[in-house]
Protein backbone atom coordinates (compact mmCIF):
# COMPACT_ATOMS: atom_id res chain seq x y z
CA UNK A 1 0.00 0.00 0.00
CA UNK A 2 1.44 3.38 -1.04
CA UNK A 3 1.95 6.41 1.14
CA UNK A 4 -0.66 9.04 0.31
CA UNK A 5 -0.37 12.81 0.48
CA UNK A 6 -2.77 14.29 3.04
CA UNK A 7 -3.71 17.91 3.64
CA UNK A 8 -4.97 19.09 7.03
CA UNK A 9 -6.84 22.39 7.03
CA UNK A 10 -6.46 24.33 10.28
CA UNK A 11 -8.94 26.53 12.14
CA UNK A 12 -12.03 26.04 9.99
CA UNK A 13 -14.99 28.37 10.43
CA UNK A 14 -17.80 25.81 10.73
CA UNK A 15 -20.36 25.83 13.61
CA UNK A 16 -19.60 22.20 14.42
CA UNK A 17 -21.48 22.02 17.73
CA UNK A 18 -24.77 22.05 15.80
CA UNK A 19 -25.16 19.48 13.01
CA UNK A 20 -28.02 21.37 11.32
CA UNK A 21 -26.20 24.71 11.42
CA UNK A 22 -23.09 23.02 10.02
CA UNK A 23 -25.01 21.41 7.14
CA UNK A 24 -26.74 24.71 6.35
CA UNK A 25 -23.41 26.56 6.38
CA UNK A 26 -21.74 23.96 4.14
CA UNK A 27 -24.60 24.13 1.63
CA UNK A 28 -24.02 27.90 1.35
CA UNK A 29 -20.23 27.57 1.15
CA UNK A 30 -20.32 24.90 -1.55
CA UNK A 31 -23.45 26.23 -3.27
CA UNK A 32 -24.58 22.61 -3.32
CA UNK A 33 -27.56 20.76 -1.88
CA UNK A 34 -26.63 18.92 1.32
CA UNK A 35 -28.41 15.85 2.73
CA UNK A 36 -27.68 15.45 6.42
CA UNK A 37 -27.59 11.95 7.90
CA UNK A 38 -26.84 10.58 11.37
CA UNK A 39 -25.19 7.29 12.28
CA UNK A 40 -27.66 4.77 13.66
CA UNK A 41 -25.39 2.40 15.58
CA UNK A 42 -27.19 1.97 18.93
CA UNK A 43 -30.58 1.53 20.55
CA UNK A 44 -31.25 2.86 24.05
CA UNK A 45 -33.94 1.44 26.36
CA UNK A 46 -34.36 4.19 28.94
CA UNK A 47 -36.53 2.13 31.31
CA UNK A 48 -34.00 -0.68 31.55
CA UNK A 49 -30.99 1.58 30.98
CA UNK A 50 -29.89 -0.84 28.29
CA UNK A 51 -27.72 -0.15 25.24
CA UNK A 52 -27.89 -2.46 22.22
CA UNK A 53 -25.91 -2.26 19.01
CA UNK A 54 -27.45 -2.24 15.53
CA UNK A 55 -25.90 -4.50 12.91
CA UNK A 56 -24.29 -2.78 9.97
CA UNK A 57 -23.49 0.89 9.45
CA UNK A 58 -26.99 2.32 9.21
CA UNK A 59 -27.77 6.00 8.77
CA UNK A 60 -30.94 8.01 9.26
CA UNK A 61 -31.69 11.06 7.12
CA UNK A 62 -32.27 14.17 9.22
CA UNK A 63 -32.82 16.98 6.71
CA UNK A 64 -31.96 18.24 3.24
CA UNK A 65 -30.62 21.77 2.78
CA UNK A 66 -31.30 23.00 -0.75
CA UNK A 67 -29.71 25.81 -2.72
CA UNK A 68 -31.26 24.75 -6.08
CA UNK A 69 -33.61 22.19 -7.65
CA UNK A 70 -30.92 19.87 -8.99
CA UNK A 71 -30.62 16.21 -8.01
CA UNK A 72 -26.94 16.57 -7.17
CA UNK A 73 -26.33 16.48 -3.44
CA UNK A 74 -23.46 16.34 -0.99
CA UNK A 75 -23.95 13.63 1.63
CA UNK A 76 -23.01 14.69 5.15
CA UNK A 77 -22.94 12.25 8.06
CA UNK A 78 -23.06 13.46 11.66
CA UNK A 79 -20.94 10.86 13.41
CA UNK A 80 -21.88 11.73 16.99
CA UNK A 81 -25.47 12.95 16.61
CA UNK A 82 -27.04 9.75 17.96
CA UNK A 83 -24.58 9.48 20.84
CA UNK A 84 -25.41 13.05 21.88
CA UNK A 85 -29.12 12.21 21.79
CA UNK A 86 -28.64 9.14 23.98
CA UNK A 87 -26.45 11.15 26.33
CA UNK A 88 -29.21 13.76 26.67
CA UNK A 89 -31.76 11.04 27.49
CA UNK A 90 -29.64 9.11 29.96
CA UNK A 91 -27.23 11.62 31.47
CA UNK A 92 -23.54 10.76 31.59
CA UNK A 93 -23.61 9.00 34.96
CA UNK A 94 -26.49 6.71 34.02
CA UNK A 95 -25.04 6.02 30.57
CA UNK A 96 -21.74 4.92 32.06
CA UNK A 97 -23.55 2.55 34.41
CA UNK A 98 -25.84 1.17 31.68
CA UNK A 99 -26.14 -2.51 30.80
CA UNK A 100 -24.98 -3.63 27.37
CA UNK A 101 -26.76 -6.33 25.41
CA UNK A 102 -23.68 -7.22 23.37
CA UNK A 103 -19.96 -6.47 23.11
CA UNK A 104 -20.38 -3.93 20.29
CA UNK A 105 -22.85 -1.92 22.37
CA UNK A 106 -20.06 -1.07 24.80
CA UNK A 107 -18.34 0.85 21.98
CA UNK A 108 -20.57 3.80 22.81
CA UNK A 109 -18.48 4.39 25.94
CA UNK A 110 -15.27 4.26 23.89
CA UNK A 111 -16.73 6.82 21.49
CA UNK A 112 -17.78 8.98 24.44
CA UNK A 113 -14.29 8.89 25.97
CA UNK A 114 -12.26 9.12 22.77
CA UNK A 115 -14.23 10.96 20.07
CA UNK A 116 -12.68 11.45 16.66
CA UNK A 117 -14.24 13.10 13.60
CA UNK A 118 -17.54 14.93 14.00
CA UNK A 119 -18.72 14.79 10.38
CA UNK A 120 -17.93 13.02 7.12
CA UNK A 121 -18.68 14.95 3.96
CA UNK A 122 -18.95 13.08 0.63
CA UNK A 123 -18.56 15.70 -2.08
CA UNK A 124 -18.70 13.25 -5.02
CA UNK A 125 -19.54 9.60 -5.58
CA UNK A 126 -15.86 8.59 -5.73
CA UNK A 127 -14.81 10.83 -2.85
CA UNK A 128 -13.32 9.14 0.21
CA UNK A 129 -14.82 11.83 2.40
CA UNK A 130 -13.81 15.17 3.89
CA UNK A 131 -13.49 14.53 7.63
CA UNK A 132 -14.43 17.45 9.87
CA UNK A 133 -13.07 17.74 13.40
CA UNK A 134 -13.47 20.28 16.18
CA UNK A 135 -10.95 22.71 14.63
CA UNK A 136 -9.34 20.91 11.69
CA UNK A 137 -10.39 19.25 8.43
CA UNK A 138 -8.96 16.43 6.37
CA UNK A 139 -9.32 18.25 3.04
CA UNK A 140 -9.17 15.01 1.03
CA UNK A 141 -7.51 16.22 -2.19
CA UNK A 142 -6.15 13.04 -3.74
CA UNK A 143 -2.64 13.31 -5.20
CA UNK A 144 -2.51 10.56 -7.80
CA UNK A 145 1.22 9.85 -7.67
CA UNK A 146 1.41 9.14 -3.94
CA UNK A 147 4.01 10.60 -1.57
CA UNK A 148 7.20 9.30 -3.23
CA UNK A 149 6.69 11.06 -6.58
CA UNK A 150 5.18 14.07 -4.82
CA UNK A 151 8.32 14.44 -2.69
CA UNK A 152 10.63 13.87 -5.69
CA UNK A 153 8.94 16.78 -7.47
CA UNK A 154 10.71 19.14 -5.01
CA UNK A 155 14.21 17.98 -6.06
CA UNK A 156 15.74 19.98 -8.90
CA UNK A 157 18.03 17.09 -9.87
CA UNK A 158 15.14 14.60 -10.08
CA UNK A 159 13.36 13.55 -13.27
CA UNK A 160 10.14 14.18 -11.35
CA UNK A 161 11.00 17.83 -10.57
CA UNK A 162 7.97 19.90 -11.56
CA UNK A 163 7.08 23.22 -9.93
CA UNK A 164 4.06 23.72 -12.17
CA UNK A 165 2.62 20.37 -11.08
CA UNK A 166 3.19 21.25 -7.43
CA UNK A 167 1.51 24.63 -7.91
CA UNK A 168 -1.49 23.04 -9.60
CA UNK A 169 -2.08 20.86 -6.57
CA UNK A 170 -1.34 23.76 -4.24
CA UNK A 171 -4.17 25.70 -5.88
CA UNK A 172 -6.53 22.78 -5.24
CA UNK A 173 -5.48 22.74 -1.58
CA UNK A 174 -6.01 26.49 -1.39
CA UNK A 175 -9.46 26.43 -2.97
CA UNK A 176 -10.75 23.69 -0.69
CA UNK A 177 -9.20 25.26 2.41
CA UNK A 178 -10.88 28.55 1.50
CA UNK A 179 -14.24 26.81 1.15
CA UNK A 180 -14.18 25.85 4.81
CA UNK A 181 -12.49 28.98 6.12
CA UNK A 182 -9.11 27.36 6.84
CA UNK A 183 -6.26 29.88 6.82
CA UNK A 184 -3.42 27.33 6.95
CA UNK A 185 -2.66 23.73 6.04
CA UNK A 186 -0.21 21.02 7.00
CA UNK A 187 0.75 18.64 4.19
CA UNK A 188 2.43 15.31 4.96
CA UNK A 189 2.18 11.57 4.34
CA UNK A 190 -0.42 9.36 5.98
CA UNK A 191 2.23 6.70 6.63
CA UNK A 192 5.78 6.58 7.95
CA UNK A 193 6.76 8.92 10.81
CA UNK A 194 4.29 11.62 9.79
CA UNK A 195 1.38 9.22 10.20
CA UNK A 196 1.55 10.40 13.81
CA UNK A 197 0.66 13.91 12.62
CA UNK A 198 -2.27 12.65 10.57
CA UNK A 199 -3.51 10.51 13.45
CA UNK A 200 -3.42 13.59 15.72
CA UNK A 201 -5.76 15.61 13.47
CA UNK A 202 -8.33 15.80 16.28
CA UNK A 203 -6.01 17.99 18.40
CA UNK A 204 -6.62 21.72 18.47
CA UNK A 205 -5.00 23.57 15.56
CA UNK A 206 -2.33 25.14 17.75
CA UNK A 207 -1.52 21.82 19.42
CA UNK A 208 -1.25 20.07 16.06
CA UNK A 209 1.11 22.71 14.66
CA UNK A 210 3.27 22.43 17.78
CA UNK A 211 3.21 18.62 17.52
CA UNK A 212 4.49 18.84 13.94
CA UNK A 213 7.01 21.68 14.27
CA UNK A 214 8.59 20.24 17.43
CA UNK A 215 9.12 16.82 15.82
CA UNK A 216 7.10 15.16 18.57
CA UNK A 217 5.82 12.75 15.94
CA UNK A 218 9.31 11.17 16.02
CA UNK A 219 9.18 10.42 19.75
CA UNK A 220 8.68 6.69 19.16
CA UNK A 221 12.03 6.47 17.37
CA UNK A 222 15.21 5.52 19.29
CA UNK A 223 17.06 8.72 20.20
CA UNK A 224 20.04 8.20 17.90
CA UNK A 225 17.82 7.32 14.95
CA UNK A 226 15.60 10.30 15.67
CA UNK A 227 18.53 12.73 15.60
CA UNK A 228 19.86 11.29 12.33
CA UNK A 229 16.40 11.52 10.80
CA UNK A 230 15.99 15.15 11.83
CA UNK A 231 19.25 16.07 10.11
CA UNK A 232 17.80 15.24 6.68
CA UNK A 233 14.02 15.57 7.13
CA UNK A 234 13.00 19.07 6.02
CA UNK A 235 9.95 20.96 7.18
CA UNK A 236 9.29 23.61 4.57
CA UNK A 237 7.11 26.64 3.86
CA UNK A 238 5.39 25.92 0.55
CA UNK A 239 5.63 29.45 -0.97
CA UNK A 240 9.43 29.28 -0.70
CA UNK A 241 9.45 26.60 -3.41
CA UNK A 242 8.18 29.14 -5.95
CA UNK A 243 10.25 32.18 -4.93
CA UNK A 244 13.78 30.74 -5.20
CA UNK A 245 14.23 30.57 -1.41
CA UNK A 246 14.19 26.79 -1.30
CA UNK A 247 16.97 24.26 -1.86
CA UNK A 248 17.48 20.64 -0.86
CA UNK A 249 20.92 19.18 -0.26
CA UNK A 250 21.77 15.73 -1.58
CA UNK A 251 20.62 13.77 1.47
CA UNK A 252 17.67 15.96 2.40
CA UNK A 253 14.02 15.19 1.75
CA UNK A 254 10.73 17.01 2.27
CA UNK A 255 8.77 15.58 5.18
CA UNK A 256 6.26 18.25 6.29
CA UNK A 257 4.93 21.22 4.35
CA UNK A 258 3.26 24.27 5.92
CA UNK A 259 1.26 26.80 3.92
CA UNK A 260 -0.77 29.87 4.83
CA UNK A 261 -1.48 30.96 1.22
CA UNK A 262 -0.61 34.57 2.02
CA UNK A 263 1.00 35.08 -1.39
CA UNK A 264 -2.14 33.83 -3.12
CA UNK A 265 -4.41 36.15 -1.13
CA UNK A 266 -2.24 39.24 -1.55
Amino acid sequence: MGWDVVEIGLKHKLPVQDAFATARDIAKRLNRNVRLFARNDYMYDKERNLISSIDGREVTELQTFRVDDSDKVVRMIAERYQIKQILEQAGEGRLRSAKFSDACAHNIIDELDDPFELYELYMDEDDCGVAIFEENIDLDIYVTSRWSSWEHAFHKDSEFYNKNWLMAYRMQFFERAQLFGCEEVIICSDQGPTQQIYDAIDLSSSELVDFARSYKYLDNMPTDQKERWKMDARQIYFPDVFTGQFHLNDNEFVEVIFDDFKDLKA
